[in-house]
């Protein structure tokens, strides 16, 4: 199975995030992974910097968190299709990659047509990330009977599964729902979703950025708000839990 990483990027400065995300090319680079880069309108800097270190780079064609994500799998698609698989991810998660051998090895042996990392500890993050993400995921596996670490953002998809991220419309904002959406879909439609355990630790740079920053606080919530009225909603009109 081959394996191509999916992100996006949008940042005006080299910022923490901007850093890692150099990082996390890197780290793909030397492991022989192929990554595909949506920029939003970055620094030179930083798109520089990616296609140094061997990024495949592209410009976002339309704007929007959702669009740019799926513009991202569609290219990694394109490299591993019709028989690999796709990691999306965010730019920043670089300690993820040394896990990514892993994800597929679960993927391989389980049959999964998704496969979602599961954190072993969340005590790495601010304290009101770590918060809602918990209750994001407790309400993620009500809803659909599923118990995954869905707020992690990394998932590994199969040739069978992409078409509910690719074909995802954005019913429900087109933000954070367009890669949490297409997996209670797949779920419904009968897909295999398991969770991989990852040993992921948040970078502590990363970290104490986020906690000086009550604006990050206040998009947790918001996200949280967004996504989980979009699943309760999604989860129902499919009939989950079955």
């Amino acid at each position: 199975m081959k394996t191509a990483i999916a992100t996006t990027t949008f940042s005006k400065e080299m910022d923490v995030r901007a850093r890692f995300a150099l990082a996390t090319v890197n780290k793909a680079a030397a492991l022989g992974l192929s990554v595909i880069v949506v920029d939003g309108g970055s620094c030179e800097e930083l798109r520089n910097g990616l296609v140094e270190r061997g990024a495949i780079l592209y410009s976002e064609k339309e704007r929007g968190m959702g669009p740019s994500r799926r513009q991202a799998m569609q290219a990694a698609w394109n490299i591993v299709s019709p028989l690999g698989s796709v990691l999306w991810m965010e730019p920043e998660k670089w300690p993820l990659i040394s896990q990514v051998f892993l994800i597929e090895t679960a993927m391989k042996e389980t049959g999964a047509d998704i496969v979602v990392p599961m954190r072993k500890s969340m005590t790495s993050y601010p304290p009101i990330q770590e918060a809602a993400e918990r209750l994001g995921n407790m309400y993620f596996a009500k809803a659909t009977g599923h118990e995954l670490d869905v707020w992690i953002g990394p998932r590994l998809i199969g040739p069978n599964a992409m078409e509910f991220f690719l074909n995802y419309k954005g019913e429900y904002g087109d933000k954070w729902d367009s890669i949490f959406i297409p997996i209670v879909r797949a779920i419904a439609y009968g897909m295999k979703v398991v969770g991989v355990e990852v040993n992921y630790v948040h970078p502590p740079e990363q970290t104490a950025a986020e906690e000086a920053d009550p604006g990050m606080d206040l998009k947790r919530l918001v996200q949280l708000d967004n996504l989980v009225p979009a699943i309760y909603t999604e989860a129902r009109k499919l009939g989950l839990p079955k």
